[in-house]
């Protein structure tokens, strides 16, 4: 059996499914929460909001400390917006993203991931998987903060996010 943990996105619904996901932990009573929760499952898939959790339990984050981030961070992220632009601040949002991944990089996950994008100049819709097997390796090496920028960076929400020249949305 091959068992796929899936994260939707939502914005600021992401809190809900954090939280989802730590009363989960305490249900399995998993002693070290982050690493171990994800050995739970053979692969993790999240879009958007979805993408910001599904990376950061790669990274082995506990669903607690995510869930943590969301209450902090959610209503500085999702706040305001503007009439001519998009909705939210993608700054705040990078900057919100950077500080709970860090520096990480796909290629420290813990487990395999699946983040859906579009490159916005071709309409061609992308998967970032992390390099689980040989021919995976194209996203080893990308931060984790921009795949979950690219994966978040909905339109009319979040401007648009480049990664080596190509725009996701």
């Amino acid at each position: 059996m091959f068992r796929i943990l899936v994260l939707d996105g939502g914005g600021i619904r992401g809190t809900f499914t954090a939280a989802v996901l730590a009363r989960w932990v305490k249900i399995l009573d998993d002693e070290s929460a982050g690493q171990q929760f994800v050995k739970h499952f053979d692969l993790i898939a999240g879009t958007s909001t979805g993408a910001i959790l599904a990376i950061g339990l790669a990274l082995g984050l506990t669903p607690e400390r995510i869930l943590s981030f969301y209450r902090e961070k959610g209503p500085e992220i999702f706040s305001g917006g503007n009439w001519t632009g998009s909705k939210y601040d993608s700054a705040t949002l990078r900057g919100t993203i950077s500080e709970i991944l860090q520096n990480g990089r796909l290629s420290d996950s813990c487990c395999r991931l699946v983040i859906p994008t579009v490159r916005a100049k071709h309409g061609i819709a992308d998967v970032i998987v992390t390099p689980h097997s040989p021919d995976r390796t194209a996203f080893k090496d990308l931060l984790a903060a921009d795949a979950a920028m690219a994966s978040a960076s909905a339109p009319s929400y979040f401007d648009e996010h480049s990664i080596d020249d190509e725009v996701a949305e």
